[in-house]
């Protein structure tokens, strides 16, 4: 029936119809079908029907769906494909969408410069809620917002305030779009003074949606994991010179390597990945949320993990000294680059040191004191360093492209306020561990 009716309205002599008119040229007496499917190609955005429920292709009546961007004057742009100019819309034609809410513009000029509209539905809310500072106007309360919305204007009734004071950082539910200026709503969540540190980071992450608190279903999971370390079918390999090489400021260690030399023209090289699997299994509290999740998510001075802090921190972070289950990717290399054997399994480690780049690239700068403090694993590092240029010049001569891309540092004084920004340096060690783990993601 789908098939059938978008047949129809694809005619190029098709004129809008009811239903039953639809009924009848499909030659069809199931006007419940009918009815039934047309809602349904409406659902899925093909079609739609104008004030007196004649239905048609939504080019039919010069509508397009899009995501309206909404400036701070008021007047907005709506996307309505990657090959279309976006179409202009005045504040007063923008209904009571909020800034990329999915919305049907209708096209009622096309001008050289670009196609003018007007919006004519609110498909989808992007926007259902606004962040700002509390205040108070005579007998009710506002919101004062600073970001681009702040054209905006949010009044919130006494009895809606919840717990907030004047001064607060609230986050407020809309609960009234009115004409798309003035809103009402009422407060969900207090997220602090104005003057908190870090308050600004906070307000981002609120807006982008993070789900920053975890269920109490995956808490209480994660709470309950055994901890404890059994090697039943596991290869053992905490005896081994393995170590973790990060950033300065990492919190969680998910991988380790190790490197060694085993003859004049052969290396050993090994990967370690925390094997969070163990503990996630299919279909649990703590796998649902982590699919919801997708990644954890790096936000200037913090980070909302994928796990909680019990995982990612802690039983599932290869800590040194201490016993993690991990799966491994050993691999034999010989002198010119190429992976001759190589072996997967389920494992158990003991992480020697907790390296960073920076102590590694002055290690093998030639920084004495450094090299006297890890003198037991010296060795391994400069061998890490020979085999790591052998990796990258048989990648360079296969034709590998090496992609420098810029990354911001963003550094906080303790107020929470960015004190500086600077180009993140990635030396020997940074493109060492990219090598190897390249490597051991080649042969899985």
């Amino acid at each position: 029936m789908k098939d059938r009716i978008l047949e129809l309205m694809e005619q190029e002599n098709y004129h809008a119809m009811v239903p039953r008119q639809i009924m009848k040229v499909l030659d069809s007496d199931d006007l419940v079908m009918v009815m039934k499917t047309l809602n349904e190609l409406e659902d899925e955005h093909l079609i739609i029907h104008d004030q007196h429920g004649h239905y048609a292709l939504l080019s039919y009546f010069d509508v397009y769906l899009g995501t309206i961007d909404i400036k701070e004057s008021g007047f907005g742009f709506v996307r309505i494909g990657e090959d279309t100019k976006d179409v202009f819309v005045k504040r007063k034609d923008t209904l009571n969408a909020l800034d990329k809410d999915l919305v049907y513009v209708q096209i009622t000029k096309n001008d050289p410069r670009g196609p003018e509209g007007i919006v004519i539905d609110v498909v989808k809310r992007n926007t259902i809620f606004l962040i700002g500072v509390l205040k108070k106007h005579n007998n009710h309360y506002n919101l004062k917002l600073n970001d681009k919305r702040s054209y905006l204007n949010m009044t919130i009734l006494p009895k809606n305030i919840n717990t907030a004071k004047v001064g607060d950082v609230v986050k407020v539910i809309i609960t009234d779009f009115g004409d798309g200026r003035n809103l009402r709503g009422k407060v969900d969540k207090v997220l602090g003074s104005k003057e908190e540190p870090g308050m600004d980071i906070r307000i981002m992450v609120e807006n982008a949606k993070i789900p920053v608190n975890f269920s109490s279903d995956a808490l209480n999971e994660a709470i309950s994991l055994d901890s404890n370390i059994e090697l039943n079918d596991r290869i053992d390999r905490t005896n081994e010179m393995i170590v973790t090489i990060d950033g300065n400021d990492a919190k969680d260690f998910d991988d380790a390597i190790t490197v060694k030399r085993l003859d004049q023209d052969t290396y050993l090289l090994g990967v370690y990945i925390a094997d969070v699997s163990h503990y996630v299994q299919a279909n649990t509290p703590l796998d649902k949320e982590a699919y919801n999740r997708s990644t954890s998510v790096y936000v200037v001075d913090r980070v909302v993990p994928m796990l909680p802090h019990i995982l990612s921190n802690d039983i599932c972070s290869l800590q040194p000294k201490e016993e993690r289950l991990t799966i491994t990717c050993e691999m034999d290399i010989d002198k010119d680059g190429n992976v001759f054997n190589y072996q997967l399994f389920p494992s158990i480690i003991r992480s020697t040191e907790r390296m960073t780049y920076n102590n590694v690239n002055r290690i093998l700068a030639g920084d004495y004191r450094l090299i006297t403090k890890y003198k037991h694993i010296y060795d391994s590092i400069i061998a890490m360093a020979q085999l790591s240029e052998i990796i990258r010049n048989k990648r360079e001569g296969n034709g590998s492209i090496d992609f420098e891309k810029p990354e911001a540092i963003i550094e906080l004084n303790e107020q929470g306020k960015i004190a500086d920004i600077r180009v993140r340096e990635r030396h020997y060690a940074e493109k060492m561990i990219e090598d190897f783990m390249v490597t051991a993601n080649e042969c899985v």
